[in-house]
C-alpha cells in the first residue's frame, strides 16, 4: 500500500502540469499517471510476494536405495542436414530477397559417452564417482545387470559399441547406506527485532568453547553432526544411519555437541541462543563432562513437543544415550515443528534500498514523459483542423504566429 502512496505525489504532479501547463493535455496526464500507477502495482507485489524474506538451509536425511554404472559406449545417430534457400519475400513495388533454412539429407555421425555413476536415494539421484560406487557395492553386497538406455535424443539414435547393460548394486545385507542433502526454507528471524521468538546474542566474552558453524555437512555421505567430545561417544557412521532412518520418517536432523569438564548447563543454553534455535527440523544434544557419565545434558530445538527432549536428557544423564535409544525415543515423541507457520505473524521490513529502486523508476519514468510531452505537438491551445490536411511543420508555423 505505501507504494500506492507514494505514487500519488507523481499524479499530483500531472494534475497541477495538466491544469496549469498548455504542452499537457488531458490524454497526455492520463497516460503518466497510469505509468505511476503501474510502477506502483509492480513493486507492490514484489513485496506482497515476500522475495524480501531471509532463507535458511536445513538438512535432510535418507538413504541410498542402489548405485548405478553405465559403462562407455558408443552411438551412432542421424543429423539432419539443412541448406539455405533463398526466395522473394517483398512486393512487386519493393522486390526482397530472402533467406530461410530448408533440409536437405541425413549424414551419419557417430561419438562415445562416457562411463557414469550415481546413486537412487530417498532424497533423489546423485552422480557420484567410481570411489563412492564401489563403496556402496562394498556395504550393499551384490550387483546385478540391467539393461541400460543406450541411446539419445538424435533420429535414429543406438548403440553400435561398447556394454548394453548397467551395474545395478542389490541390497542383500540391509545395510543403511546414509546421505543428506540441504534445502532451503523461509527463516523470519534472521531478520525480526523483539520478536518473542528472538534469541539475545551471546557476549564476546562468552563465545570460548562454543561451535560458531553449524554443520552444513558439505559431503552427501560424510556428515560433521557430532562435535566436540560427542566425537567419541559415538560413531560417525553409526549416528549418520540413525538419522538416514529418521529422516523419512520424522524429517529431523539429530546434532550432538559434547562439552568438556568444568562447564555447565549454561553453556548448552548459550550454544542454543548462538545457533538462534537450530534450524527448523534440529534436534541438537548438548552436555557436559565425562561422555560416559555427563555432569549436564540439554536438548533443544524447535519441535513443540517437550518431552522428547526430558527423555533424551535423562538418558544421557544415565549414560545410557545409544543411538538405537535415541532413534527410539525420537520416532515416539518427536513431531516437526510447523516453523513458517509458527513464524508466519513476524513482519519483515522491506530493505532501504528497495524503496530507492522505487524512487528512481518513478523519477526516470515521468521525468522522461513529461519530457516527451511537453515536446511534442500536442497542446490545449492547438489549431484545429482536418487530420492530415497540414504537416507537422506548418501547425508548427501556425501556433508559432499565433
Amino acid at each position: 500500500m505505501i507504494f500506492f502512496l507514494l505514487a500519488l505525489l507523481p499524479i499530483a504532479v500531472w494534475g497541477i502540469q495538466w491544469y496549469f501547463n498548455r504542452e499537457i493535455v488531458w490524454k497526455e496526464a492520463a497516460i503518466g499517471t497510469g505509468a505511476a500507477l503501474l510502477v506502483a502495482t509492480i513493486f507492490t507485489g514484489i513485496e506482497a510476494a515476500e522475495f524480501h524474506v531471509p532463507s535458511d538451509i536445513e538438512t535432510r536425511s535418507g538413504q541410498v536405495h542402489y548405485a548405478q554404472y553405465q559403462p562407455a559406449w558408443r552411438e551412432q545417430y542421424e543429423e539432419a542436414i539443412y541448406r539455405t534457400e533463398t526466395y522473394d519475400c517483398g512486393t512487386s513495388k519493393n522486390p526482397q530477397t530472402c533467406t530461410r533454412q530448408v533440409f536437405s539429407h541425413y549424414e551419419t555421425r557417430r561419438r562415445w559417452h562416457s562411463e557414469s555413476w550415481w546413486v537412487e536415494s530417498e532424497l533423489g539421484r546423485f552422480s557420484i564417482d567410481v570411489t563412492r560406487y564401489d563403496d556402496v557395492l562394498r556395504n550393499h553386497g551384490d550387483a546385478m545387470a540391467v539393461e541400460g538406455r543406450r541411446r539419445t535424443g538424435e533420429t535414429d539414435s543406438h548403440m553400435i559399441e561398447g556394454d548394453p547393460n548397467d551395474y545395478r548394486t542389490v541390497n542383500a545385507t540391509g545395510y543403511v547406506y546414509p546421505i543428506t542433502k540441504n534445502t532451503k526454507f523461509e527463516n523470519r528471524l534472521l531478520k525480526a527485532k523483539g520478536s518473542l521468538y528472538n534469541f539475545e546474542p551471546v557476549p564476546e566474552d562468552q563465545l570460548k568453547g562454543l561451535f560458531p558453524t553449524w554443520p552444513e555437512n558439505a559431503s552427501k555421505f560424510d556428515t560433521d553432526r557430532l562435535l566436540g567430545t560427542a566425537m567419541g561417544l559415538w560413531d560417525q557412521r553409526e549416528w549418520d544411519q540413525m538419522n538416514a532412518v529418521l529422516g523419512p520418517l520424522k524429517r529431523v536432523n539429530v546434532i550432538a555437541i559434547g562439552f568438556p569438564a568444568g562447564t555447565t548447563q549454561e553453556t548448552g543454553t548459550l550454544q542454543e541462543r548462538l545457533w538462534m534455535g537450530g534450524k527448523k527440523n534440529d534436534l541438537v544434544i548438548t552436555y557436559g563432562g565425562d561422555p560416559q557419565e555427563p555432569d549436564w545434558a540439554y536438548v533443544f530445538g524447535w519441535t513443540d513437543t517437550q518431552a522428547v527432549k526430558r527423555l533424551i536428557e535423562n538418558r544421557i544423564l544415565d549414560g545410557v544415550a545409544t543411538t538405537e535409544e535415541i532413534s527410539n525415543l525420537v520416532i515416539a515423541e518427536y513431531q516437526l515443528c510447523e516453523f513458517e507457520e509458527k513464524l508466519a505473524h513476524i513482519e519483515i521490513p522491506m530493505p532501504w534500498w528497495y524503496y530507492l529502486i522505487f524512487a528512481i523508476v518513478v523519477i526516470g519514468s515521468q521525468g522522461t514523459a513529461h519530457f516527451v510531452f511537453s515536446s511534442n505537438y500536442e497542446t490545449k491551445d492547438a489549431v484545429q483542423e482536418p487530420r492530415g490536411y497540414y504537416s507537422r511543420r506548418r501547425r508548427r508555423n501556425l501556433l508559432t504566429r499565433r
